[in-house]
């Protein structure tokens, strides 16, 4: 999880206060939980526990094969024609991207895309891929059908 992508760092602004030191921060003791290869300094491996394995490049086959990896899911949203009234629906959970195993994402939803020309997605957690960007619905305008 990165705490720095500036599209999702409100989203993520809750999980790093909640846990400082999978942000960067420390834990009171003077331990910082970033280095400059993305592992840990307070008692992880150089490269996050992973065992040498980058999961965010991993396809998700590989990904739900991997041991140290875990296959992240969002239900994407969805645009029935209500008659007029601007709403959406969020369908079944899919498979969209990997992470490392065991990260403490917090369960606050958040909407991200690949891009600004792809579906936008729901996530049960902080955690979305690597460049993925934030496209929450403005909910003066728009909200979840009833």
């Amino acid at each position: 999880m990165t705490c720095t992508q500036p599209a999702i760092k409100l989203a993520i602004l809750g999980a790093c206060l909640a846990s400082p030191v999978a942000c960067g921060g420390t834990d009171g003791s003077g331990t910082s939980g970033t280095t400059t290869d993305g592992g840990t300094s307070d008692g992880g491996t150089s490269d996050g526990g992973t065992g040498g394995v980058d999961c965010a490049t991993l396809d998700l086959d590989t990904c739900a094969s991997t041991a140290a990896c875990a296959v992240m899911v969002a239900g994407m949203l969805e645009w029935p024609d209500t008659g007029g009234t601007a709403c959406f629906t969020v369908g079944p959970n899919e498979a969209v991207g990997c992470e490392t195993a065991g990260l403490d994402c917090g369960a606050v939803n958040v909407y991200a895309t690949a891009s600004s020309t792809d579906a936008c997605y729901l996530f049960p957690s902080v955690c979305v891929p690597d460049g993925w960007i934030d496209c929450k619905p403005d909910p003066e305008t728009i909200g979840e059908c009833p």
